[in-house]
C-alpha cells in the first residue's frame, strides 16, 4: 500500500521451533530443549528499486520448555536488503 507516495509492504508470518534436550557424554543436559511458537508481524519499505528496508517483531505466542530456562520475550529485527544485478 501507499503512504505519502511511498510503497509500504505489510507481512505476517509464524515461526515454530522445536529443540531436543542437549546430550553430554550420553546423558541429557537438564533444562535444555523445548518448543516455541512466535508470530512475526512486519513492514517493508522500498527505498529505491534495489534497496529495501525490512523490520519485523518476533512476539512469543507459546513456549513449552524443559526445566528452568531463559527464553526470549520479544525481538525486533531490522534489515537493509540490496538487490544485486549479476550477469
Amino acid at each position: 500500500f501507499l503512504i505519502f507516495n511511498q510503497l509500504i509492504g505489510p507481512s505476517l508470518s509464524f515461526k515454530y521451533r522445536n529443540v531436543s534436550a542437549d546430550i553430554n557424554d550420553g546423558f541429557d543436559v537438564p533444562s535444555t530443549g523445548g518448543s516455541w511458537l512466535f508470530i512475526k508481524p512486519g513492514l517493508s519499505y522500498l527505498i529505491t528499486p534495489t534497496i529495501n528496508l525490512v523490520t519485523t517483531l518476533d512476539l512469543p505466542l507459546y513456549a513449552n520448555l524443559e526445566g528452568t530456562q531463559v527464553t526470549p520475550t520479544f525481538r525486533w529485527n531490522t534489515a537493509l536488503l540490496f538487490n544485486l544485478k549479476l550477469r
